[in-house]
């Protein structure tokens, strides 16, 4: 089996994109349920980091967690996912930590993020995945 570092070509690094982005200029970004936890003009700004770091013709992968813009849509189906996690077998402490947790969510919806995103200048921006809450954006540069 490798380790990370053993992969020619790919260089990983794990860091706080909220004071820095990795030094030079990558292929591609890869960020997993962290950026919904930003104020509305922070992803802004990060966005347009990420776009400027990328190397020409670099992707940018978010899978992350959204809110609907219809505000009853975002009501059902924010009332569907407590529930499923209330009854994934979580403890009551669990669940009540996470719902602290969840305080510190800045949900904006997968359209709003995509035209944050192109106002980044990257050239295209869609939604390849969505299911419930959560959804995958992928941005080329």
């Amino acid at each position: 089996m490798r380790g990370q570092g053993d992969v020619p070509g790919v260089k990983y690094e794990i860091s706080d994109y909220s004071k820095k982005l990795p030094e030079g200029t990558p292929d591609l970004v890869l960020s997993a349920l962290s950026i919904h936890h930003l104020e509305h003009e922070k992803k802004k700004s990060l966005f347009k980091s990420i776009h400027n770091s990328l190397s020409e013709g670099g992707t940018f992968l978010n899978y992350d967690q959204f809110c609907c813009e219809n505000d009853t849509l975002n009501t059902k189906t924010e009332e569907y996912w407590i529930e499923g996690i209330k009854n994934s077998g979580l403890s009551e402490k669990e669940f009540d930590r996470w719902l602290e947790r969840k305080k510190l969510d800045r949900e904006c919806s997968v359209a709003q993020e995509i035209a944050w995103l192109k106002e980044a200048g990257f050239k295209s921006a869609e939604c390849i995945y969505l299911m419930g809450k959560f959804a995958i954006i992928l941005a080329e540069k």
